[in-house]
């Protein structure tokens, strides 16, 4: 109940403090002399230019796995647009393999919050919306079982979830303290793309 209180009072100081820069059209007349003589057309149209927030349940609450969502939604969604930007340059047949570097936050609470699974899964081009949660595990057992994983769930390369995985638990990057790396290879070990 209490958590529903805290809700209802962001999003109504959210919606209070939302206001247009546009001005209006014809500024509102106050019945006070007084503060119409003072009232430039600028501000009087600030003043009455409040609008109230759309607020979707989706802006607050997001679908996922794990018990955190910015350890999990975002690196499996981080995942799926590194595998389809190959997709797109059409560099995901000439991948042989990948290694995934994962810092700072990510990397010191990930594996207990599923980190390192969610982000498999957006590798293998699941979205946290739509991916089988109870296939996870079981696909994540088969990377290590294989030593390899199915980028965009079609073309396998080889991944050793041991080796090819560092959890870098005291290194940031510099855009952000919860950073993670994709870098995938030719058979030649050239490296082809990196994000």
């Amino acid at each position: 109940h209490s958590g529903q209180i805290l809700m209802q009072r962001v999003l109504a100081q959210r919606s209070l403090s939302t206001t247009s820069a546009a001005p209006q059209a014809e500024p509102h007349k106050s019945s006070n002399k007084d503060e119409e003589e003072g009232a430039t057309p600028d501000n009087a149209a600030e003043k009455d230019s409040t609008n109230h927030a759309v607020v979707s349940t989706f802006d607050l609450f997001s679908i996922g796995v794990g018990p955190s969502s910015s350890h999990t939604v975002g690196p499996m969604r981080a995942g799926k647009i590194f595998v389809q930007d190959l997709v797109d340059h059409k560099v995901l047949t000439k991948v042989s393999s990948i290694k995934v570097d994962l810092y700072g936050s990510l990397a010191l609470t990930g594996i207990g919050h599923g980190t390192p699974n969610a982000t498999l899964m957006g590798l293998e081009g699941e979205l946290p919306e739509t991916v089988p949660t109870e296939t996870i595990i079981t696909r994540v057992q088969a990377m290590h079982d294989t030593n390899t994983i199915s980028l965009n769930g079609t073309h396998r390369v080889r991944f050793n979830p041991d080796k090819d995985m560092t959890l870098h638990y005291y290194e940031s990057l510099p855009q952000h303290p919860n950073g993670m790396r994709f870098t995938v290879f030719d058979s030649n070990g050239d490296m082809l793309a990196t994000n």
